[in-house]
């Protein structure tokens, strides 16, 4: 009995707690470091999609305001006496910037908020009347493809209409935007 009472136990309960104390401590760490991945994963998500937002709301305002400058031009040729080739590539900006709106509008419908959508769908409401205009070769006309051919005071006021549409969009964007990166 006499080697039992000499063991030295109060060491061995030293060695205890703190062989327990740094495995909790350990665990702790581990656990701390899991949830510290997490989180900057879902940051790094977070600013991916602002990221595809940002680009999608650019691309969205840069294909209308090249539609409207687009409309712009066709005003100014309209009394113009247009060759052939001038009015064909008049007419293919016409189509190629009208495809670049689709597409951006689709992708601000997938990636935006509610109130950016309303904004993206009055903006490309207030563009599709421009995405139908072809200058007749010659340019002493516009067709349209509803009756009544070209009238100056419809043109002006859907000019105008699509104006305030990009203005509109690009203001509910960047309220957006900057509230997602504050």
């Amino acid at each position: 009995m006499a080697t039992v009472a000499g063991f030295p136990w109060t060491t061995l309960i030293t060695a205890a707690g703190t062989l327990s104390g740094a495995l909790g401590a350990v665990g702790l760490k581990a656990r701390y470091d899991v949830r510290n991945e997490q989180r900057q994963d879902r940051e790094k998500a977070t600013a991916a999609h602002d990221d595809q937002k940002r680009a999608a709301y650019t691309s969205l305002l840069v294909a209308a305001r090249q539609l409207s400058a687009n409309l712009a031009q066709m005003r100014k040729f309209y009394s113009a006496d247009m060759h052939d080739a001038a009015v064909a590539a008049l007419n293919s900006r016409m189509d190629s910037r009208s495809d670049q709106l689709s597409q951006a509008a689709a992708t601000v419908d997938l990636l935006a908020s509610e109130q950016v959508r309303i904004a993206e769908r009055e903006l490309a409401e207030a563009a599709q009347i421009f995405t139908i205009f072809r200058v007749v070769a010659g340019g002493t006309e516009w067709r349209l493809d509803t009756p009544g051919g070209y009238d100056e005071a419809h043109i002006e006021e859907a000019a105008q209409r699509l104006s305030r549409a990009i203005t509109a969009f690009a203001d509910v964007a960047r309220t957006e935007v900057e509230a997602g990166s504050a």
